[in-house]
């Protein structure tokens, strides 16, 4: 399903991780990915294609780029730009944005009930942060 970054945040909103560590933009980037994600409508909008797709075989391609694509992609410019300065290790940054946000995401579906009740600001950062302690450790030169 193609989800849209919200359009009260700016476009460039990820770029003011760039001075932070790795964890912290991490932590950071999650927090944005689970506002997205769990927006009710993409919310709502997620689970009308789940409860449809058997039914309308067409919708398949929806439920196969569940990805925020935008998202995804300004996680792997920030892995590119901890990667280029020595910090991390990954070599495939496209890839390890798609694992690092399906961290994030699974982890906000199953909390938020799949987006049917909202998550409290410290729920959220239980989930971002750790996801971004775990990605590091492994990343870590």
């Amino acid at each position: 399903m193609c989800i849209r970054d919200s359009p009260h945040e700016a476009p460039d909103a990820s770029e003011a991780t760039d001075d932070l560590d790795a964890a912290a933009a991490l932590t950071a980037h999650g927090h944005r990915v689970l506002r997205v994600l769990l927006d009710e409508r993409a919310s709502a909008l997620r689970r009308l294609v789940i409860a449809e797709v058997a039914r309308h075989p067409s919708l398949r391609p929806a439920c196969a780029d569940g990805e925020p694509r935008q998202l995804v992609d300004r996680l792997a410019a920030l892995l590119r730009h901890h990667h280029e300065r020595g910090e991390l290790d990954v070599p495939d940054p496209a890839s390890a944005a798609g694992q690092f946000t399906a961290l994030v995401v699974q982890q906000g579906l199953h909390r938020s009930m799949y987006g049917t009740r909202a998550l409290t600001e410290p729920e959220a950062e239980a989930i971002c942060a750790p996801a971004a302690d775990l990605f590091v450790r492994a990343h870590r030169r």
